[in-house]
């Protein structure tokens, strides 16, 4: 969505912005000129990224470091 957006997300929402992307991506659309089509993109993205970020954690959990 490029960091125009990125930005205007964080200062609506603040550190709820993971929340609302998963559970209510809907009010990103209160965000002045952020229509359904970036909602649908924002969405689509989360979703793509959603089994990485399941793996990331798994890993954490078994005590698994990420190489830098």
């Amino acid at each position: 969505i490029g960091p125009h957006f990125a930005k205007k997300i964080v200062a609506k929402f603040g550190m709820r912005v993971f929340e609302v992307i998963e559970q209510n991506p809907r009010e990103l659309l209160k965000i002045p000129q952020f229509g359904k089509q970036r909602l649908q993109m924002v969405m689509d993205s989360w979703e793509e990224q959603k089994m990485a970020r399941e793996a990331v954690l798994f890993l954490q959990e078994q005590g698994v470091g990420l190489a830098k």
